[in-house]
């Protein structure tokens, strides 16, 4: 596979038991994570540059005949939920690419306006959940997803999920109700005083 794009990929995932925190990556090191990870799972992987790569992180191929081809893959390390907009972006790269299929990873979730435009479409939304259990399955990592405490929550309205909020010992728990049908807990700590209730 011979593309620009394409730049020498780091071994995160060999290093990853040290701080198993994927939230704790850099966007880079959780780029290289996801083309390792769909490595493990028996793809031939590239990883492609930073910048000006076409709104691709990795491209993969699938050898196998008949079910194999071209995938590009999106790896998003965000705390809130996946826009629509990143859905339709990858999808616009699917077709630019002449991909067989697109797949977009996140450490966060999905809202339904994103799950209802992937539908039908060759395209695979894998939530925290689903990253958690792949690394847990072909890498036998047990990593986890939280966001660490200098990082300041910021809820946003129109959210698809019902959200809560409970101050505990200087720690805000912040719990999203059912995201793509999977719950999802993030704990932070509370950067101020006081947590008002919602």
């Amino acid at each position: 596979m011979v593309d620009p794009r394409f730049v020498q990929e780091s071994d995160v995932l060999s290093t990853l038991d040290q701080r198993p925190n994927l939230m704790e990556l850099t966007p880079g090191e959780f780029e290289s994570l996801i083309t390792n990870l769909f490595e493990k799972m028996g793809l031939e992987t590239r990883l492609t540059q930073a910048s000006r790569d076409g709104g691709v992180d990795c491209v993969a191929y699938d050898p196998r005949p008949i079910f194999g081809g071209k995938l590009v893959i999106q790896a998003k390390r965000y705390k809130h939920t996946v826009g629509v907009s990143a859905v339709r972006d990858l999808y616009g790269t699917l077709q630019n690419e002449g991909a067989s299929k697109g797949i977009l990873v996140t450490t966060s979730g999905y809202g339904q306006a994103s799950i209802d435009f992937a539908n039908g479409k060759p395209i695979e939304l894998l939530s925290s959940e689903h990253l958690l259990y792949l690394l847990r399955e072909n890498a036998g990592l047990d990593a986890k997803i939280e966001v660490p405490p200098t990082w300041m929550i910021r809820f946003r309205t129109g959210l698809t999920c019902s959200s809560y909020r409970e101050l505990r010992s200087g720690v805000l728990v912040v719990r999203s109700g059912f995201v793509s049908g999977r719950r999802s807990v993030v704990e932070a700590h509370r950067v101020g005083a006081r947590a008002r209730a919602a």
